[in-house]
């Protein structure tokens, strides 16, 4: 018997094209990742000026701190990002909706944490100020790679199987991009206006982000494929691989 005919791989596009291609398929997915990773690098940058200057921390008590931090994400990415995001309902468009308020009340209560004005901590002491105030932010950082894991994940299933590696070439320089201008931002509007303003700042540009995503992404989106159950558990562990990969 003649032997089958090999499949033809699919001719691949010159990156222009490619380029263009992808941000026609995917860019708003792109851009609403860009503008929560430049505001959310711009609140991180500064969040060491804050410990130091406004609660007062030693630099033995800011190490003990970024160390319990990175600890703490770390084992959020390892371990719970993958179970998080599929208790969220897996797919971009149950997770982001899920987060987005998550994340934007959090920038909100830091804010008010923050506020001079409000005082709501004058009572407490310095180091129960500095607990309370970075364990929201942790929180808040925990579901927003919950989210970003999703959009990254919904946005290579999108992408024609041949533009994968190109697509994350494409977004891994345009956010390093924005995280060389976060820190600078960052720094530039916390002595501008004061940390409460910038994390007030920070809540509300996610409170538009959550605003567009319920007005346009049903529209945007591609419907969810109904699968049988073997084919689903495939699909979620390839997303989990994905969001090991992606989270970053």
């Amino acid at each position: 018997a003649p032997a089958p005919a090999a499949e033809e791989e699919p001719k691949l596009l010159p990156w222009k094209e490619r380029a263009i291609k992808i941000c026609s398929l995917v860019g708003w997915l792109i851009a609403m990742r860009v503008v929560m990773t430049t505001v959310s690098g711009m609140v991180q940058a500064a969040q060491a000026v804050v410990l130091k200057n406004e609660l007062d921390l030693t630099a033995k008590q800011m190490g003990t701190l970024m160390s319990i931090q990175f600890g703490f994400f770390a084992l959020v990415s390892g371990f719970l990002l993958g179970p998080l995001t599929r208790y969220l309902g897996g797919r971009a468009r149950s997770v982001v909706m899920k987060c987005l308020p998550v994340v934007m009340m959090g920038y909100f209560v830091q804010a008010i944490l923050r506020s001079k004005t409000l005082g709501l901590l004058d009572g407490l002491s310095g180091i129960a100020q500095t607990y309370l105030f970075v364990g929201v932010s942790m929180i808040s950082v925990m579901f927003a790679m919950s989210m970003a894991t999703a959009i990254t994940t919904e946005s290579t299933g999108i992408i024609p199987k041949e533009m994968k590696g190109s697509l994350l070439g494409l977004e891994h320089g345009i956010f390093s991009g924005s995280r060389i201008l976060s820190p600078s931002a960052g720094l530039w509007m916390l002595n501008a206006a004061g940390s409460s303003f910038m994390y007030g700042f920070t809540g509300v540009v996610y409170g538009l982000i959550f605003l567009f995503w319920i007005m346009f992404s049903e529209r945007l989106l591609p419907a969810a494929p109904k699968k049988a159950g073997n084919a689903e558990n495939e699909e979620e562990a390839g997303s989990t691989v994905e969001m090991r990969k992606c989270c970053a």
